[in-house]
C-alpha cells in the first residue's frame, strides 16, 4: 500500500481520536475503499521511517501526553497505537468494532468516559499543520 495514502490516513486518524466520544467504537478511516481502524492504520506504518511533519509531532505528543516527541511516522504511529489500545483496554465494555479489514481476534472497545481535550489548543495546532 502506498505510504502517501497511509500518511494521509494517519493524519485523519489523529483527528478522529481527538474527536472520539464516549460510547463510540474505535474510529475508522477509509483507505482505497476499505475501512480501517486507527490501530490498523498505525500497524501499517510500522516500516515507514519518513520524517513526521512538525505539526503532527506536536499533535501526537499533546494528545498522548507523552514525554517523547516522535520523529518518524513509525514512532508517531506507535505512540498513537499505544494510546488508543490503552483507552480501549482501560474501558472495555464488551463491544467489538466490525471493520471489514479487522484481523480475527481484534477487539475494539469504546471508552466509557469522554476523552477530554482542550479544543482551542487543538484548533491552533490544526490550523498550522500540513495534514489539513
Amino acid at each position: 500500500m502506498n505510504h502517501l495514502f497511509l500518511k494521509f490516513a494517519f493524519a485523519q486518524s489523529i483527528q478522529l481520536v481527538h474527536k472520539w466520544q464516549d460510547g463510540e467504537r474505535e474510529p475508522t478511516v477509509q483507505l482505497n475503499g476499505v475501512r480501517f481502524t486507527v490501530t490498523e492504520i498505525c500497524g501499517r506504518l510500522r516500516t515507514c521511517q519518513d520524517a513526521l511533519p512538525p505539526g503532527l509531532r506536536t499533535k501526537i505528543r499533546w494528545l498522548t501526553q507523552g514525554n517523547e516527541t516522535p520523529e518518524t511516522y513509525y514512532q508517531g504511529a506507535r505512540h498513537l497505537h499505544e494510546f488508543v489500545r490503552e483507552l480501549l483496554d482501560d474501558n472495555y465494555e464488551g463491544r467489538q468494532s466490525e471493520p471489514k479489514s479487522a484481523p480475527v481476534g481484534t477487539i475494539a472497545k469504546a471508552p466509557s468516559a469522554p476523552i477530554r481535550r482542550d479544543r482551542q489548543r487543538w484548533a491552533t495546532f490544526c490550523s498550522s499543520c500540513v495534514c489539513e
